[in-house]
């Protein structure tokens, strides 16, 4: 697995949603978050279990999916479900990426920022 000094600079240098991270933590957390989803580019787990998962303290956590929801990496399905954009990564062909991005642009692309804490 590459550094995540190489990620950072990376996503740097690409065009698109990527290049908005700005925190080094939140290019942490998607790297850490993209085994754990599921076919449709979902993550679904409570805020413990997610700062769990991806190793990462819980104060973190918040400030780094902030940092992917403003970029519009991650968007907010339901309270506990959080959607990768299917620009950044998904897995599968053709149909499979035809579906999820049909999924991801159903879903509101800007949140009011505290229901990233209500997890």
């Amino acid at each position: 697995m590459p550094s995540m000094k190489y990620f950072n600079k990376f996503s740097r240098d690409r065009e698109g949603p990527m290049r908005a991270i700005t925190k080094p933590i939140a290019s942490h957390l998607l790297v850490r978050l993209i085994p754990y989803l599921n076919r449709v580019n979902q993550y679904r787990a409570s805020r413990d279990q997610m700062a769990e998962d991806m190793q990462i303290p819980k104060r973190n956590l918040s400030n780094a999916l902030r940092d992917l929801y403003s970029a519009d990496v991650v968007r907010k399905v339901d309270k506990a479900t959080y959607m990768v954009n299917p620009e950044v990564t998904y897995a599968g062909d053709d149909r499979q990426e035809a579906v999820i991005t049909y999924l991801w642009d159903g879903l509101p692309s800007k949140v009011p920022m505290e229901t990233l804490d209500d997890v």
